[in-house]
């Protein structure tokens, strides 16, 4: 698995699950990213920017053959970022398929939430002491899924 980050991990040594991600269903988007990417890079929030940034990456971005950034993907994760109430440090980061994905690493859980096509989301949680659960949801883009709620 694949991912890209601009700052360094805080994970506990042994704490991160591998976690494995289905193929990608459609093709990725290939051409310029739309306008409204770009305006993300003027945003306050560094996650919005960092996020953003990714839409100018190209196939292969990582050497290793990835594929370049699904703009829904991308755009998905940054609406879901702005409907966020909570003063949390989630981190963006991209999978080698594309997809957008947001991690969120606080001492008491570990949470991943992978943006794939047509607003379908995937969640995966890791609490200390308990098992991982991982669910699907769909995320609209203008209100955020009762799953996240929980966490």
């Amino acid at each position: 698995m694949s991912l890209v980050h601009a700052t360094g991990s805080t994970q506990t040594p042994g704490y991160r699950p591998a976690l494995r991600f289905a193929p990608m269903r459609e093709a990725p988007t290939t051409g310029s990213p739309p306008a409204d990417l770009f305006k993300l890079m003027e945003s306050r929030s560094a996650a919005l920017r960092e996020l953003a940034s990714f839409a100018a990456l190209r196939e292969n971005w990582d050497g290793n053959g990835a594929a370049c950034p699904i703009h829904e993907s991308l755009q998905s994760a940054a609406s879901f970022l702005e409907l966020l109430s909570k003063a949390r440090d989630w981190q963006p980061s991209l999978h080698a398929d594309g997809r957008a994905v947001l991690e969120l690493d606080e001492p008491s859980a570990y949470v991943e939430i992978v943006f794939g096509p047509k607003r379908q989301i995937s969640v995966y949680v890791q609490r200390i002491g308990e098992p991982g659960r991982a669910r699907l949801a769909e995320f609209n883009g203008r209100a955020l899924p009762y799953l996240i709620s929980t966490i």
